[in-house]
């Protein structure tokens, strides 16, 4: 008669308490790092924000835990929830589990008003409408009146730089210059080629933007100082037509 003797798999079973141990091992890591307080964020604080509340930076960070917590993700988020924002500085300290946010607001420089719907926004030097506003008329503010039908969304350029600029110099320029006030800058299309500017006296000016502005204000200046002295009753000056003025 044979006798067989059973080895025991020592190695096996070493592998498996391997395994159990790892595994409790991950799970511990796992509940400190996601579901336990240790790594919670205990305070934000919030600087640079003057007309952004800090209730509201707070309530869109929708981030609680300081390891998991990226500047990348803190400010894509930020940028794109809060069009007010222009920029920010995140810092985090991890022994505190302290995060500061440095907020740069966008500044106003005007007004864009749809035509059709009456909405308006306010702008920044970058065209970026990121706030709605009150319709409104007056010198004080850049004011855009735009015909052209099209959608705007905040946080979006819905103004070019280079009508921008064009704007700044006929606005100063015009008061500086010549002593007539702006009430809005009129753009019927968009892309446009020309821009219609409503004058504090009521009559209006049509400058191609296809031509130096700087050469249309002057040629404007001898038009108004040798030919139209006398501006009541005054509709219109158009600058379109290079060495042409045509007025009524």
């Amino acid at each position: 008669m044979y006798h067989y003797k059973v080895k025991k798999r020592r190695g096996a079973n070493k592998g498996v308490i391997i395994l159990i141990i790892s595994l409790f091992v991950l799970a511990g890591l796992t509940y400190a790092l996601f579901l336990s307080p240790i790594f919670k964020i205990k305070e934000v604080v919030v600087l640079g924000n003057q007309k952004i509340s800090q209730e509201e930076i707070k309530n869109n960070l929708n981030c609680d835990n300081i390891l998991l917590t990226t500047n990348k993700n803190v400010k894509s988020r930020l940028l794109k929830r809060i069009p007010e924002i222009l920029d920010l500085k995140i810092s985090k300290n991890l022994f505190k589990r302290k995060l500061e946010i440095n907020i740069q607001e966008r500044e106003t420089i005007g007004i864009l008003c749809k035509q059709d719907t009456s909405d308006c926004f306010y702008f920044d030097k970058n065209g970026i409408v990121f706030e709605n506003a009150p319709n409104t008329n007056g010198s004080l503010i850049i004011l855009i009146k735009d015909y052209s039908q099209r959608d705007l969304k905040l946080g979006e350029a819905a103004v070019d730089l280079s009508i921008i600029d064009t704007i700044t110099i006929i606005k100063e320029e015009l008061f500086q210059k010549i002593g007539i006030g702006v009430s809005s800058f009129d753009i019927e299309s968009y892309p446009t080629e020309k821009l219609r500017v409503i004058t504090g006296e009521s009559w209006y000016i049509l400058f191609s933007l296809k031509r130096d502005i700087k050469s249309q204000l002057s040629a404007l200046k001898v038009a108004l100082d040798e030919k139209i002295s006398n501006r009541m009753g005054l509709q219109y000056v158009d600058l379109r037509i290079e060495n042409r003025i045509y007025y009524k």
